[in-house]
């Protein structure tokens, strides 16, 4: 049986002509901001010899899109905290992106134009960064070091601990039913 997941990634990687080598493949999550830490979709990515290959894997806002490796101007890769990044500066290209709707509940969405992708990996041995670092290397394109910003534990949680604030542990049941 194919679930969704599996039809997307059969549905990028038909679009790898003969011509082209496929060298990694794997997901990653895009990032509008180097800071932003917003809920993203899953990207399935298929790096070929000459083309990066993007499928955000959402059924709300499906989007297949190319960047030629020739025509990358800049890169660069950081870590923040256990994440490895990599932000890829190209030529424009609209996508779609959902934005706030002013009807609560509701998804709204518009097009924007961008020069810049950047990629969120599980960390930098992934199959899809080692290649893509390797190969953006081997071009000798332009390349920065990213300084990501790193927020201690506490002010990365201080969110999810508002509640307990005034709450005695002796309250807190120790066995839920």
């Amino acid at each position: 049986m194919v679930n969704d997941r599996d039809a997307l990634k059969e549905r990028v990687r038909a679009r790898v002509p003969a011509s082209e080598t496929v060298v990694a493949q794997g997901t990653a999550a895009e990032r509008r901001t180097l800071g932003d830490e917003s809920s993203v979709p899953e990207t399935y990515l298929v790096l070929t010899d000459q083309r990066l290959l993007l499928t955000r894997m959402s059924r709300s806002l499906p989007a297949d899109e190319e960047i030629s490796l020739g025509t990358i101007a800049r890169w660069g890769d950081g870590l923040q905290y256990h994440r490895y990044f990599i932000a890829i500066a190209h030529p424009p290209f609209a996508r779609r992106e959902h934005v706030r709707s002013l009807v609560p509940f509701m998804r709204a969405n518009r097009e924007v134009t961008r020069t810049e992708t950047i990629l969120r990996f599980s960390n930098r041995n992934t199959a899809v960064a080692k290649a893509l670092r390797a190969d953006l290397t081997a071009r000798e394109i332009p390349h920065d070091a990213l300084a990501l910003p790193e927020l201690t534990r506490e002010e990365r949680t201080r969110g999810s601990r508002v509640l307990m604030h005034g709450i005695d542990a002796k309250d807190v049941p120790r066995r839920i039913a």
